[in-house]
Order: structure tokens, then sequence, then C-alpha cells
């Protein structure tokens, strides 16, 4: 298979694409109600929809992560909803997209569910040049997140990869969740994250199809 083929449109876990604002309820949180506005402007690509791996990705560290404050990252943040849920329980938030047409719809849903606008920011953010973020970056990243970030294109998994170790240490906390369209692509992207990560499997009973990678880095000497 030509793993540099665009996957098949698969619909949000929110079949009316029109309906303009989303509301999810977060048990778990201080403030368990987040409103999420879809980007319907063109322009906007895939990261205007609210896309099931987000959600999931969000619920899950709402429920199950130990580590409650620190910095954390978010690689295509799209709409904003993890990042969102991130903020919420103590983290201090950079939120980032590589779609430039997005980032103020982004802004738009964070200041509609955060008071504290010192705790986040939003920065775009093209993979494979991201000195902009390391240099604005005053420690390491004790967090990084991404849901629903690769599409098939090779030449995208790479940078994301290369981003995800350019940002990251030992100690930090990476989470990466992504709906199976394209099994071969999603094998070579195991394979190339096996170069530099170690990889645990979390899935979800719920959506099957989603999986969530939990990635330590390895040290390698130089």
């Amino acid at each position: 298979m030509d793993c540099t083929q665009l996957a098949l449109y698969t619909p949000p876990i929110h079949q009316e694409m029109l309906i303009s604002t989303m509301e999810y309820h977060f048990e778990n949180l201080s403030r368990p109600l987040i409103k999420i506005s879809q980007c319907l402007e063109p322009g906007s690509g895939v990261g205007g929809a609210q896309w099931n791996a987000g959600l999931v990705l969000a619920r899950y560290l709402s429920k199950e992560i130990q580590i409650k404050t620190g910095k954390s990252i978010e690689l295509g943040c799209g709409l904003g909803l993890i990042s969102i849920v991130l903020s919420i329980m103590g983290f201090q938030v950079t939120a980032t997209d590589g779609n430039y047409a997005l980032l103020n719809w982004t802004r738009r849903n964070f200041e509609a569910n955060l008071n504290d606008s010192d705790r986040w920011s939003i920065e775009h953010l093209i993979w494979g040049e991201n000195e902009h973020i390391r240099e604005k970056s005053l420690e390491e990243w004790d967090l990084i997140v991404g849901a629903d970030v690769l599409y098939g294109e090779y030449a995208s998994m790479i940078a994301f990869i290369n981003t995800l170790i350019s940002l990251s240490r030992s100690e930090t906390k990476i989470y990466v969740a992504q709906q199976i369209r394209y099994p071969d692509s999603e094998e070579i992207f195991l394979n190339e994250l096996k170069k530099s990560f170690e990889i645990e499997i979390i899935k979800n009973e719920e959506f099957p199809n989603i999986v969530i990678y939990k990635l330590a880095k390895i040290n390698i000497p130089a």
C-alpha cells in the first residue's frame, strides 16, 4: 500500500456536522461542562470538527493521568478540547496547530471555557519547524499530547515524530490518540516511533478503532 495516500473520511462522533456548538461533560473536572464551537468556515480543514479520538483522549486524561500540574503542549490542537481539559486540571498549556485559519476559532473556545488567560497560549506550529516553541519554553515540557494528527502521509508522519523527539525528554509523558483508518500506514507509524520511544498501547472499549499510544522517550547515547 502507498502510505502517502490520504485516509478515507470517517464521520466524527457527532454526525450532525452542521451543529455549531457541542457540549461535553467531564465528571472529574472542577468545571465539568465544556462547550466546543465547531468551525464550519472554508479553510478550517479537518481540524474544524471535533473528532472521536480527541474526545477519547480528553476523557482518558481527565480520569487516568497522575500528574496534575506542569507544562503541556498539544500538537495539532484543532478546536482545543484536550488542552482546555488539561488547563482545567491545572496544567500550563500551549495549544498548537499548523492551520492559521483555525487558530482564531481555537482561541474562541479557550476564552469561552477558561477564565485564567495567563495559564494558556495558542501558537502556530508546523511540525519540524519548532525552534520558536523551544525558545519560548523556559522549561522542558512535562506532557505532550495529540489526537487524530496523522492521515497516512509519510512526510507528515516523520515530521510529527521528529517534533516529538525535539520537544521531549525521557521524563516527558506523551499521549497520542489515533483512529485506525489505514492499518498498514499505522504499522509504519508504530515502527518509526519504536526507533525513539517505548510504546504502551491503550485500547478503548467504546470505540475499538481508536487507540492511545503512551510514549516514553528512549535515551540514546550520543
